[in-house]
């Protein structure tokens, strides 16, 4: 079984603020990648509920990278909702 759906914050909050990244930070990838394991099944509802009110605390993970004036690397935070795959198989080895 494999489902995927789209996650809002429950309540938005980035109200489009905007954070100046420093050189630095940009050499971190824009991109969140993660594989969760879990032995049982999960109550999806409950999982996309959490997820939602998890966003609504950090709405800059929320957000897009944008540049402007070919110099200034910015996240604005726009409350966009982050998609989730979720795959069912029993079939793993532990």
């Amino acid at each position: 079984m494999t489902s995927s759906f789209m996650v809002f914050p429950s309540i938005p909050r980035g109200n489009n603020h905007r954070i100046e990244l420093a050189g630095f930070d940009l050499w971190t990838t824009a991109c969140i990648d993660n594989v969760f394991v879990y032995p049982s099944e999960i109550n999806i509802d409950q999982f996309k509920e959490a997820l939602s009110r998890t966003l609504s605390l950090w709405s800059i993970v929320t957000g897009r990278t944008i540049l402007e004036d070919d110099a200034h690397y910015i996240i604005e935070m726009c409350d966009n909702p982050i998609p989730v795959i979720l795959v069912g198989n029993n079939n793993l080895n532990k």
